[in-house]
């Protein structure tokens, strides 16, 4: 074997070394908030078909601190930059997303573009806080306010284990995760298949079923008046459906616009070691043009276990935000169901 072969092989030894030491686990940060108030405009569709969107997004200074990137504190720079960066994402409070808060399309890679500065000041031992740059997108008819110290989301890693086959089957067995009081053997699964010398299935997920009586939009505003999330009450979820009507056959969406869904049942993970997670991509069977397509919006992850005041952190019908072309919502091509998967800390 070849120098340069045996210390590629000791370079690739050594960092699985270093990754084995990483925790299996679905870390989630501290809820990262706004450096200034920022208002973003309504979308506004140029044509039917496509919409004007500033894929460059909209500026909002976020606040970060040695604990806003989970996991990091005992890391090396090598495992940083390759193992952790790249699986680094950003997740929105799904009460944003209800109104229309989207990552732009320059935060692809979100955890990539945060840098080296980040971690090393991190290994300084001291708390600190700093401002980063991140690019928002709104996709609501209406502006958005969003004020000074508000809270956005949290960044998260993913370096848990799916649960998929027997070990999935096991969880819904044993009341860890429930969909309503369906029981597993009688929900629609989501299967990967394998092909080698044989090919196999395995289920990986879960299908769960779309209200379709419940979807909603928000229309625009005559006066075009802002959204201000800082006068959201407690019980947000009131407020939000008091902006958004019901959409139906009489009363649509004159172009690509975000449509507010839920699941047909209760979603339950009673177990705080599992998490929850929506797959993003809407099932696509082949090529169609954009304005059939749709995609859901950086709002995916659902917490097991209970809160410190002792309520459950998942116990109810899923929200589900998306963004959907013309052709689909005027040819009421909804989606039916969304895909769930369920990934376990382990210790």
């Amino acid at each position: 074997m070849k120098n340069a072969e045996i210390g590629r092989l000791y370079n690739l030894e050594q960092l699985e070394h270093e990754f084995s030491r990483l925790p299996q686990k679905f870390l989630k940060g501290p809820d990262v908030v706004t450096a200034s108030a920022v208002e973003l405009p309504a979308l506004t569709p140029s044509n039917k078909l496509v919409p004007r969107m500033n894929f460059g997004g909209i500026s909002i200074p976020l606040q970060l601190t040695q604990e806003s990137l989970p996991g990091t504190k005992n890391l090396s720079f090598e495992e940083f930059i390759i193992n952790y960066c790249g699986l680094c994402r950003f997740n929105l409070r799904s009460r944003l997303a209800q109104l229309g808060l989207t990552l732009s399309l320059r935060n692809h890679d979100f955890g990539s573009g945060l840098g080296s500065d980040i971690y090393r000041q991190s290994k300084q031992g001291k708390n600190f806080t700093i401002e980063i740059e991140a690019y928002f997108d709104n996709l609501s008819n209406r502006p958005l306010f969003i004020p000074k110290n508000y809270s956005l989301g949290r960044f998260i890693h993913n370096a848990a284990p799916l649960l998929s086959g027997k070990a999935l089957e096991t969880a819904f067995q044993e009341k860890r995760i429930q969909i309503g009081n369906i029981p597993f053997d009688q929900l629609e699964k989501v299967f990967r298949r394998y092909s080698f010398d044989k090919i196999t299935s395995e289920i990986f997920g879960i299908k769960i079923p779309i209200n379709p009586d419940a979807w909603r939009w928000i229309p625009r505003h005559p006066q075009n008046e802002p959204i201000d999330v800082s006068k959201l009450h407690t019980d947000y979820r009131k407020d939000i459906e008091s902006l958004q009507v019901p959409y139906n056959k009489d009363n649509k969406p004159d172009g690509p616009a975000l449509l507010i869904g839920r699941t047909l049942y209760p979603i339950t993970i009673n177990d705080p070691k599992i998490t929850g997670w929506i797959d993003r991509r809407l099932p696509i069977k082949e090529p169609r043009p954009y304005d059939e397509v749709g995609w859901q919006l950086y709002s995916t992850v659902f917490d097991g276990g209970t809160s410190k005041e002792g309520s459950r952190r998942t116990d109810w019908p899923a929200i589900v935000e998306h963004f959907c072309g013309y052709s689909k919502i005027i040819n009421g091509k909804l989606e039916k169901d969304v895909e769930f998967f369920f990934y376990e800390d382990q210790e």
